[in-house]
């Protein structure tokens, strides 16, 4: 399962750091994304396109942390 995914992983954490600016908030989304594969690897198993279906999850994921980032800002 993780062996589908590393193929395709430096290109994940590129695009998580290119939203991000961050290295560290990266490795965040990374990591956060390899648990939802981890939970739902009978689901993973069946997709079809698992590098689209990446790429999405790491986006959304890049596009949490930022708004989280914006909430803390706006806190003090």
């Amino acid at each position: 399962m993780f062996r589908q995914v590393d193929a395709f992983k430096d290109k994940l954490f590129r695009y998580a750091m290119n939203m991000l600016k961050n290295d560290l908030d990266a490795e965040d989304v990374i990591q956060e994304l390899l648990i939802r594969i981890w939970q739902r690897k009978d689901q993973f198993d069946q997709i079809e396109n698992k590098e689209a279906w990446c790429m999405t999850v790491t986006r959304n994921l890049a596009i949490d942390k930022i708004r989280s980032r914006k909430k803390c800002a706006g806190h003090f």
